[in-house]
């Protein structure tokens, strides 16, 4: 259909965010703790999907951090740009997509600026 109009592209995307969103949890700081706590099913050991540094720097500063992110901004993708990220750049668990593109790009921002807070939500601002 989007050789026909490319508006169903972004249709699509929205309809795909949309499952998306109502599949994942809405605070960035409860993915954070279920990608670090994970523990892999086959042998039951704990295997952070994300290190120790991430963890606690989006701990110490949870509700600043879950404020920020503007989920709206989730539906600016087009399908491509979406199922790339899905694919590529959203951290699964067991298979399944457990964070949306706003909060990875938060958890990016925050590998990038460690401790320095106002710079990452400044860099989450124009996400």
């Amino acid at each position: 259909m989007t050789t026909k109009h490319p508006d169903y592209s972004i249709l699509a995307a929205r309809i795909a965010v949309s499952k998306l969103q109502k599949e994942t949890k809405n605070s960035f700081s409860e993915v954070i703790k279920d990608l670090y706590h994970y523990c892999n099913p086959k042998n039951g050991k704990h295997e952070p999907i994300i290190n120790k540094e991430i963890f606690d720097i989006v701990i110490s500063h949870s509700d600043l951090l879950d404020n920020a992110i503007k989920y709206d901004r989730d539906f600016g993708y087009n399908y491509f740009g979406f199922k790339t990220l899905v694919r590529t750049y959203l951290l699964k668990m067991n298979g399944k997509v457990v964070e949306r593109p706003q909060q990875m790009l938060m958890r990016v921002a925050i590998a990038i600026h460690q401790n320095d807070i106002d710079s990452v939500i400044e860099v989450c601002k124009f996400c």
